[in-house]
C-alpha cells in the first residue's frame, strides 16, 4: 500500500474516508488526544444537527471551527477525492488548512485514493 510508507506508524492521522487509514494499518494513534473520525459526512452531521455539506453546513461557524480542531490535532491528513462532500471547506478553512500542511507526492498514487498531507514543522 503506497501511501503507509508515508505516514509513520503511530501518527495522528485524520481522514475525511476511514477506510484509507484502515487499509494503510494507520487507524489508530499511538498518542492521546488524536481525533476518531470515523465517518467524515456523520461528523459534519453531528456538529451541525443534521445539516449536509451540500445543505449548507460550511454556513456555521461552530461546524468549520470543530473541523479546523479535528484537522488540526493531526500529524497527517489524509484526504479523499470527495473530501468536499464531507468537510466544509470554507475559504478561511481551506487557508489555514494550505498553511498547516502540505501535500506529500506520491509517484506511485493509485488514482482514486485521494491525497496525504503532512503538518507543516
Amino acid at each position: 500500500y503506497p501511501d503507509r510508507a508515508l505516514i509513520p506508524a503511530g501518527s495522528c492521522v485524520v481522514s475525511d474516508e476511514i477506510s484509507l487509514a484502515i487499509a494503510a494499518n494507520r487507524l489508530t494513534a499511538a498518542r492521546p488526544g488524536c481525533p476518531d473520525v470515523l465517518d467524515g459526512l456523520a461528523q459534519t452531521l453531528v456538529l451541525s444537527n443534521g445539516i449536509s455539506v451540500q445543505g449548507g453546513a460550511a454556513a456555521h461557524p461552530d461546524v468549520v471551527t470543530a473541523w479546523q480542531y479535528i484537522l488540526s490535532c493531526a500529524d497527517y491528513v489524509w484526504l479523499s477525492p470527495n473530501n468536499a462532500r464531507r468537510i466544509p471547506w470554507t475559504p478561511a478553512l481551506t487557508l489555514w488548512f494550505a498553511t498547516n500542511f502540505q501535500p506529500l507526492q506520491v509517484s506511485s498514487h493509485a488514482r482514486g485514493l485521494g491525497q496525504v498531507y503532512k503538518r507543516v514543522p
